[in-house]
């Protein structure tokens, strides 16, 4: 049987509890501060589904934390060596790798010759709009880190405006493009 490897949902969760043991409510704060659900698909209600399931593949163990001051004792998961292994090679894997972005929206520009073109520019500004909105997030919560945030973080906030900036830049063309066009 071919190795599991991980989803882009059990890797975000497998990369929080690569910082230490934590329970799920806490790793839904973490979600939230970080502004993780711009870039993975971690549902709330999904949280505990993804921890069962890695618990039953071996990738992480749970305890009781009964030292916790306040309501019922919560369950607090960590990595198991299995899942510290699985955690770093997806890791390794992804940073070594191209990925392919979602191919709806190229599958979707491959069909608009088929389409009326005002409805296509309307579309595609509804989407730019969107990246507008995504952008203007992204500077927020940039700003928010402050000074002091990690090199790492601002790795990422890099990477992020860049591709929108790109991305608005090459959606702006197009348009125009579009525009000019008996489409």
């Amino acid at each position: 049987m071919k190795d599991k490897e991980a989803t882009a949902a059990e890797l975000a969760i497998l990369s929080i509890l690569a910082e230490g043991p934590m329970h799920g409510y806490g790793i839904e704060q973490v979600i939230q501060d970080r502004n993780m659900r711009e870039w993975t698909q971690v549902g709330f209600s999904s949280i505990y589904y993804i921890l069962n399931k890695l618990l039953k593949l071996g990738w992480l163990e749970k305890y009781t934390d009964e030292e916790q001051s306040e309501g019922p004792p919560r369950q607090v998961f960590r990595l198991t060596e299995t899942g510290r292994k699985k955690w770093k090679d997806a890791i390794l894997k992804a940073l070594s790798i191209p990925d392919q972005f979602d191919n709806r929206f190229q599958l979707a520009l491959s069909n608009i010759g088929n389409l009326d073109k005002s409805e296509v520019i309307q579309a595609l500004e509804e989407y730019q709009q969107a990246l507008f909105k995504i952008q203007r997030n992204v500077e927020m919560r940039s700003s928010a880190q402050g000074a002091f945030m990690p090199w790492f973080v601002q790795g990422m906030f890099d990477l992020s405006r860049r591709k929108l900036s790109e991305e608005l830049r090459w959606l702006s063309e197009f348009i125009l493009n579009i525009h000019k066009r008996d489409v």
